[in-house]
């Protein structure tokens, strides 16, 4: 990290120097593309389920829905998201869903058990939707039907700001009913934390909040269960946030670790979900964040 850090210090070399590690990533992704285990079959076959068509999870690691008693369909567009040196970090990867995919999206959640969502959209951006609302707005009781399912997500506290981290809190319910009866077939608790002032191929003003971010989702983390990370397509704010959260992880548990962690964590991440931290301002922005992360705890 010391090394980085004197890069850092020096605009012009950083700027090269990050430039110079982007490129080789994307190299090598372009290198990987003919493998057969960074292949799309699924992805492709259940188009109408894709926010959009060139960001679908690769076969091997492409997550399934299996609870039959939540509906029938398979496909979902999300990835296991591992880190390397055994570090204890797992993540889903996913788009914002779509207007058909709701239903799937909380099947997700509740068949992973899901502890923490992090939502790094709004639901709309410069007059596009980039996110359907899975969430419920104050007293709503969002209600959902697909098949013989019926879904209620309601928010069981009332919202709140979170200021070190520029996020509002839900504490959300999620209730899957059998509509033929009305029976309940599951449900579960979950806590979502959803980041404002994230742009799309953009990066924040300034790394404070996005730190604030993950320390917050901290809290709310569960031994071995997943975080769930979306943005709109799930790979470049995404990417972003699980690198950083990963690398300032791995550096304080190996001090003395030789790699570079961004360079590291973003190949890693991009061998399981496609173009994970998907600009270069994005790479450049985890260099940042890390070292400010790092040099908060000193």
């Amino acid at each position: 990290m010391e090394l980085l850090k004197s890069i850092l210090t020096d605009k012009t070399r950083f700027v090269q120097y990050a430039h110079q590690k982007f490129s080789r990533i994307l190299e090598l992704e372009k290198e990987r593309s003919v493998l057969d285990a960074h292949q799309f079959e699924k992805g492709r076959r259940n188009e109408a389920y894709n926010r959009y068509s060139n960001i679908i999870p690769y076969d091997n690691n492409c997550i399934k829905l299996t609870d039959k008693r939540l509906g029938n369909r398979e496909y979902i567009n999300a990835s296991w998201i591992l880190g390397p040196y055994d570090i204890p970090k797992c993540y889903i990867a996913t788009q914002g869903p779509i207007g058909s995919t709701l239903v799937d999206f909380w099947r997700l959640v509740v068949e992973k058990q899901v502890p923490v969502i992090v939502c790094l959209t709004p639901e709309i951006e410069n007059r596009i939707e980039k996110c359907a609302r899975y969430w419920p707005l104050g007293d709503e009781i969002k209600t959902l039907n697909d098949g013989d399912i019926t879904l209620k997500v309601s928010n069981i506290k009332t919202e709140r700001k979170d200021n070190e981290s520029n996020c509002i809190v839900r504490t959300i319910l999620v209730q899957f009913y059998q509509k033929e009866n009305n029976e309940l077939i599951e449900e579960k608790r979950v806590t979502q934390l959803h980041f404002l002032g994230w742009p799309d191929h953009g990066v924040p003003n300034d790394t404070r909040h996005v730190i604030g971010l993950i320390k917050l989702t901290r809290l709310f983390q569960e031994d071995s269960k997943p975080v769930l990370v979306h943005c709109s397509a799930g790979c470049g704010r995404t990417g972003t946030f699980c690198v950083i959260d990963s690398a300032e992880y791995l550096l304080k548990s190996n001090p003395t670790l030789m790699i570079d962690p961004v360079f590291l964590l973003t190949d890693t991440f991009r061998k399981q979900r496609t173009t994970m931290v998907q600009a270069q301002a994005q790479y450049n922005f985890c260099y940042k964040a890390l070292k400010d992360f790092m040099d908060g705890e000193e």
